[in-house]
């Protein structure tokens, strides 16, 4: 994909961003009901799915992420968020049958999303969600011995279950648990299609406004 078009994609997706909070802020003015917006940010790992992907990249990433939220109906949360992860490795060097040079890899994924939750208050700190989202994923891969770059833009579904829990009326703590899936649509050695999807785990903290 060409430069140009991973910038209009970027905007694009930016654009709509800002018309979903619009709309928010829009049928909170209308309906005179305040709606709580929280940020948070949240440390953590992630774990890939794909055995090629372990191989290449090793088995745990770090990975950061921040949100913003809006519980903008009971039991019902919108949001939006960005997250980064970035990892080096190796080519691999061999596979039954084969064998060649390995060379180093450096591998960034960045990610805008947006998505839904249903919210459960079991108490009154807590508070137990699950969800859906869809992120715009841009996938930058470097090999520094070849001075090779690859980009890709790719899409990517996700499901997440987590908790809060409130130390005060503002302040609280953040658990995340999701699931991701990335195809890529390419191959690498003998896998047909790489899909750096996973498991991501994450604790963190936020505030609500």
């Amino acid at each position: 994909m060409s430069i140009s078009n991973k910038k209009t994609g970027c905007i694009t997706l930016m654009v709509l961003l800002v018309m979903l909070g619009g709309v928010f802020v829009d049928a909170a003015t209308k309906t005179g009901k305040q709606m709580p917006f929280s940020i948070a940010f949240l440390p953590g790992f992630f774990l890939p799915g794909q055995q090629t992907v372990k191989d290449m990249y090793g088995s745990s990433w770090l990975n950061a992420r921040g949100e913003i939220s809006w519980n903008w109906h009971p039991g019902f949360s919108t949001f939006i968020a960005f997250s980064n992860q970035k990892k080096s490795g190796r080519t691999l060097s061999s596979i039954p049958g084969f064998s060649w040079d390995a060379y180093k890899l450096e591998i960034n994924i960045s990610a805008f999303e947006i998505g839904s939750r249903l919210d459960f208050k079991p108490g009154r700190n807590l508070l137990v969600f699950a969800g859906v989202s869809l992120g715009y994923n841009l996938i930058r891969e470097n090999w520094p011995d070849l001075a090779v770059k690859n980009s890709i833009n790719r899409l990517s579904p996700a499901l997440e279950a987590g908790f809060r829990f409130y130390l005060n009326r503002r302040f609280f703590l953040v658990n995340l648990i999701r699931f991701t899936s990335i195809s890529t649509g390419r191959g690498a050695y003998f896998e047909p299609e790489v899909n750096l999807g996973g498991l991501n785990l994450l604790l963190g903290a936020g505030y609500r406004l």
